[in-house]
């Protein structure tokens, strides 16, 4: 076992620890331990995958790229405690991914998540909760997760860790008015380029209820994000970014079939970059680094997020629009992110279900914004059809495919133009109903 694994497992086994500890000091102090409601889900499901494009190799790729099937197994557990304050929900999950000729892609990704909220008092409460994920999905960039990584391009098949610890109390004004506030401090490293950064994240928001059906959001969000290159780069050592920002939306219920919300805000992001001063040496005539210096820039934008929901009798519809700022973990490139997306769920019969999605990303920045010395402008697209067949109540079967496709015009090219297609057969099994402890 090598010294990093046996620091990742102790740091792992603290943390969980530390959890199980603090919930049963919460659990004492309640003075109701024996009237807990406890819940226990487990799953398993195996999907028998095939790629076109393993290693995530551009277009222009001069050798044969990695194609082949994989087999992936998922064992799943999902817990909960309740009790009369107290609600702890939870959830660990394995991918074990077996290739059948690709042995050097052999892996296993990890994610663990525990979520705990307690009532101070009738008009308080506070959340905590905790993440950590081990992914290795070339696809997870073009997905928004909660640190803010929305790079929406196809990556390399490596592993990037992630750990998310957050804070949230909410207190009630009124029956219609409350008050929000939020920490949440993030960190990841990138196995493949050594990159690592830590996000820290406040916010305050205050949330009306207008009506029964309408409901009015104003918040105020700072952050400061700290990024490290692991290659060394003379022209780049590394880089902090403080974002002071302002919000407000608003979500109305047509209907419960018909929902619709929308959020717009700005921000100003100061970033302070540090790079290597590099001079000629007049004896040998080799560039030398004698110093270091700090290049300063801020630069404003903007955010939105429109959600529209619509549920006919056996048709769901989602159409999705926003943008965000976001940072690439790979390489560390900083830019507003915009997505659009649409997804279609339709029951073709009581047991039969079809999808079908689509969404665009576009990134995009000019030098001298954030932290980025080249312009960057990337489009990726992803697409996917899917079925899902409900042999019983515990039996799922499924078939699904997926293409995704990054396409680059920046100065400074690290992704290129890169094509992925995925299909894959699974199957999913669950308990009959989950184990209940009163």
């Amino acid at each position: 076992m090598s010294v990093g694994n046996s620091r990742r497992k102790k740091k792992l086994f603290r943390a969980i620890s530390q959890t199980f500890i603090a919930i049963a000091i919460v659990l004492l102090q309640e003075g109701s331990v024996w009237a807990l409601y406890i819940q226990l889900d487990p799953s398993l499901a195996w999907q028998l995958y095939y790629e076109d494009n393993i290693a995530g190799d551009p277009q222009n790729f001069t050798g044969s790229k990695l194609c082949g099937f994989s087999n992936r197994y998922m064992p799943k557990l999902e817990f909960g405690l309740t009790s009369s304050q107290l609600s702890i929900k939870g959830s660990t999950q394995l991918t074990v991914y077996r290739y059948l000729s690709e042995k050097g892609y052999d892996r296993t990704d990890r994610e663990y998540n525990i979520t705990g909220a307690y009532k101070l008092n009738p008009r308080s409460e506070i959340t905590l909760s905790a993440n950590y994920t081990l992914n290795s999905n070339p696809e997870r960039y073009l997905t928004t997760d909660a640190q803010g990584f929305q790079a929406g391009v196809i990556v390399q098949n490596t592993q990037d860790e992630t750990k998310s610890y957050t804070v949230n109390y909410k207190y009630n004004l009124s029956p219609r008015n409350s008050l929000i506030l939020m920490f949440d401090y993030s960190t990841f490293f990138s196995s493949d380029y050594g990159n690592a950064g830590d996000l820290y994240l406040y916010s305050a928001a205050f949330s009306r209820k207008l009506s029964k059906k309408d409901e009015l959001t104003v918040g105020l969000g700072y952050n400061h994000f700290q990024f490290s290159y692991g290659i060394i780069d003379a022209a780049n050592l590394g880089f902090k970014m403080d974002n002071y920002s302002i919000n407000t939306g608003i979500a109305h219920e047509f209907s419960d079939s018909f929902k619709f919300s929308f959020n717009i805000g700005w921000y100003i992001a100061e970033t302070k970059q540090r790079q290597a001063v590099v001079e000629q040496d007049p004896d040998t005539g080799e560039s030398i680094v004698t110093g270091t210096k700090t290049v300063s820039n801020s630069t404003p934008g903007s955010n939105f997020s429109f959600l529209l929901e619509k549920k006919y009798f056996r048709t769901t519809l989602q159409f999705k629009v926003g943008q965000a700022l976001g940072t690439n973990p790979d390489n560390g490139q900083t830019y507003p992110s915009t997505n659009i997306s649409i997804s279609i769920n339709h029951e073709l019969t009581d047991k039969l279900r079809g999808s079908c999605s689509w969404s665009y990303f576009n990134n995009k920045a000019t030098a001298g914004e954030y932290n980025n010395r080249t312009n960057i402008d990337n489009t990726s697209y992803v697409s996917g059809l899917g079925l899902q067949y409900q042999y019983r109540r515990n039996i799922t079967f499924s078939l699904q495919y997926s293409r995704a496709e990054s396409n680059s015009n920046s100065d400074r090219n690290t992704s290129s133009d890169a094509i992925r297609n995925t299909v894959y057969l699974g199957c999913t099994v669950a308990l009959q109903r989950p184990f209940i402890v009163r």
